[in-house]
């Protein structure tokens, strides 16, 4: 009776240890609590109002409250890094969006007034003035997050003269078991990025509705050379996207490209165990 007892005592120490640990496990992304550090900032030249300006916005998604204590700060540098840079990541997320906005703003003048008091005194004033419009916006967002993924988007916008402005997207996957920022081949197998390759043609080609490659490429894709694996994507619940930017696999004025293949046809070749 003596051993059954010892032996059902141990039996329900491990049982009610798997349950508190699944119990923290599945509250993870239920405790989280977001908050946006939010910067909308003009800076004139020569400080001046009537002068060309440059215009900022941030609108950066962090975490305020989450479980875990040391995953809250190890995902927030994570973002303030991408988001920012690195030079960010040792202060607090208010301190950091204030403090790039400041530094942008300060750079902007240290360069662009000199060019404005060259350009401006051999031109009209007004011919010159709205190529001293400068802009950057830089807007993120936490779109997944659940026990074991967080997908952390990054939209960077931005307009320093000429014919347009330019924007690009980055995503932060993230496997929170280590956490461990996911790179593309930590998804897919490398060796099968041929045959992955393959199937963003197809999926793209349902995309636009036709049935070859070469009616791809007349719409513009693929500038004549192959589409491969970006390492921007989506880990999605039941697909994976790719996420092209302008310029990267077609013209600018095609925008950005999502190809999103579901993960039942791409189990075969997936490295990671989804």
């Amino acid at each position: 009776m003596k051993t059954f007892t010892s032996y059902g005592f141990a039996i329900l120490t491990v049982i009610m240890s798997c349950c508190i640990s699944c119990q923290q496990h599945k509250s993870l992304s239920s405790s989280c609590k977001q908050e946006k550090q939010q910067v909308d900032r003009e800076g004139h030249l020569f400080d001046e109002a009537d002068k060309p300006a440059c215009h900022i916005v941030l609108d950066i998604s962090t975490i305020k409250e989450l479980n875990n204590e040391r995953l809250k700060d190890t995902l927030n540098s994570l973002f303030i890094f991408h988001a920012l840079g690195d030079e960010y990541t040792a202060i607090s997320p208010e301190e950091a969006v204030n403090n790039f906005a400041n530094h942008y703003i300060k750079q902007y003048r240290e360069e662009i007034e000199p060019l404005y008091i060259k350009e401006t005194s051999n031109e009209d004033i007004q011919d010159v003035s709205a190529w001293f419009q400068y802009y950057l916006g830089i807007h993120t967002d936490i779109e997944r997050f659940n026990d074991r993924f967080l997908v952390y988007n990054i939209l960077k916008e931005s307009y320093t003269g000429g014919a347009h402005g330019m924007y690009t997207s980055n995503y932060l996957n993230i496997d929170l078991q280590g956490p461990k920022l996911l790179h593309i081949y930590d998804v897919i197998k490398k060796t099968e990025k041929g045959v992955v390759t393959e199937l963003i043609w197809k999926y793209l080609a349902l995309q636009e509705d036709v049935t070859t490659r070469q009616e791809l490429e007349e719409l513009g894709y693929g500038f004549g050379n192959d589409i491969e694996p970006s390492e921007i994507f989506i880990l999605g619940e039941d697909s994976l996207t790719f996420v092209y930017n302008p310029y990267d696999i077609a013209p600018y004025s095609m925008g950005k490209i999502h190809v999103s293949i579901p993960l039942t046809e791409l189990k075969p070749f997936l490295q990671l165990n989804l």
